[in-house]
């Protein structure tokens, strides 16, 4: 997903994707996926709202 990465950096590029994907409860992750959440809903939604 080579367009996801390039839109999380280039909307956040103090937050890389790795921090992203290593840490999706902190703070800068969802601000990070509030301005492109039509990019990944589902996994967003998922990581953001645990069952």
């Amino acid at each position: 997903m080579p367009p996801l990465l390039e839109c999380l950096t280039a909307s956040s590029p103090r937050v890389p994707s790795p921090l992203l994907s290593h840490h999706p409860p902190q703070p800068h992750t969802t601000i990070a996926s509030t301005p492109t959440p039509s990019l990944s809903p589902p996994p967003s939604a998922g990581m953001e709202n645990p069952p």
